[in-house]
Parts: C-alpha cells; sequence; structure tokens
C-alpha cells in the first residue's frame, strides 16, 4: 500500500509521511471542495478499513470520473479514517462506561455541557457533612467539611464526594488534596484524607 500510494503521488518518504497524518485535514491538492466531499462520504462509500473496502472505494470514485490519484486519495482517506475510528472503539471498549453509577448520574452527565467545564469536573451540588482526616503530624487532625458530589468527564470513572474547600485545614505545613480513604457515601467514594 505505501509504495502503490508513493508511485501515484509521487511522494517522498516525508511527503507520505504528512500524507498520513494530515490526509483527513488537507484535502486542496486532492480535493477542491472538501466539505461536498465529506457530505457525500457516507453514501457513496463503503465505511470499513479492509483491503477489499479500499478496492471497491477507489473503483467507485473512478467511476464517478475522478482522477486516479485523486480517487486512491479519498479511498485512502476513507480507509484511515475509519481505522481510527475502529482503534478508539477497541480502546474504550476495554473500560466500562457508566459502571456503578446511579442511573440520576448517568442522566445528569448526558445534559452537562462539559465545555463550559473544559472537560474537568461538574460540581452536582449534591452535598452532605462529614469529617476530613490530615494525617502527617504527630496527631491526625480531624475537622467537620461540606463536601460536595462530583462527576467527572470521563465516564469510566465514577462520581465522587470531596470537600469543597480544597485547602480545609489551618495548618502551616503544605499537604496534598483529598484521596480516598475507603469511606464512602451511598455508594461513591468520599475523598477525605489528605497528608503533609
Amino acid at each position: 500500500m505505501e509504495k502503490l500510494i508513493k508511485e501515484k503521488f509521487g511522494l517522498s518518504n516525508k511527503d507520505y509521511e504528512d500524507f498520513l497524518y494530515f490526509i483527513d485535514d488537507d484535502w486542496a491538492q486532492y480535493y477542491p471542495d472538501p466539505m461536498k466531499y465529506y457530505e457525500n462520504l457516507e453514501e457513496d462509500l463503503i465505511q470499513s478499513d479492509s483491503e477489499e473496502a479500499f478496492k471497491k472505494n477507489v473503483e467507485t470514485e473512478i467511476k464517478a470520473g475522478k482522477p486516479r490519484k485523486q480517487a486512491l486519495a479519498i479511498a485512502y482517506s476513507v480507509k484511515e479514517k475509519n481505522k481510527k475510528k475502529k482503534m478508539k472503539e477497541d480502546i474504550w471498549g476495554k473500560y466500562k462506561r457508566f459502571d456503578n453509577w446511579e442511573q440520576e448520574d448517568i442522566d445528569l452527565y448526558n445534559k452537562i455541557d462539559w465545555t463550559k467545564t473544559k472537560h474537568g469536573e461538574y460540581d452536582t451540588g449534591d452535598s452532605f457533612i462529614g469529617t476530613a482526616v490530615l494525617y502527617g503530624a504527630d496527631e491526625p487532625i480531624e475537622k467537620e467539611v461540606e463536601f460536595h458530589k462530583f462527576i467527572r468527564s470521563n465516564p469510566i470513572y465514577p462520581p465522587y464526594y470531596r470537600p469543597v474547600d480544597d485547602k480545609p485545614f489551618d495548618v502551616n505545613a503544605s499537604y496534598v488534596g483529598a484521596m480516598a480513604d475507603g469511606r464512602k457515601h451511598g455508594k461513591y467514594d468520599v475523598h477525605d484524607r489528605f497528608e503533609t
């Protein structure tokens, strides 16, 4: 495949690498109207990363009147796009999304505009008063604090509770943020352990 693409497009090794990385983004030299191409892509071509689909897609584009170089570029782009999509699905398939989530939290997750949180965490407002513990001094220090339930943008991680105040202890020593220490509120972990 690499040899075929290099010969048909007259590409050097470096140009071929650039071709692989940018074929989905840089259509100026192969197709004058990329938006038109993408609009018609699903209807006309086989969405697969197989060699058989690649060959059929080249034939389809040539029959549609496109030059062979352009047909190869389009078919190769479809193949790479579907290869990346398949890899992404395989990666996600290793993890269980929304595993051990309450249904109400799944529903809330799907309503959140994650661009507003910069794909970080979302404070649900669900809260309770509990005890946070600071370890590392001579004796552990305990303090009553307000814990809020947070949902993370990556759904393989379940919601969890942590103090609203990131530094709830007034001590001179620096200490790390809240960590889980085995306690739960309902079915979710409570990050109530701090360490100096």
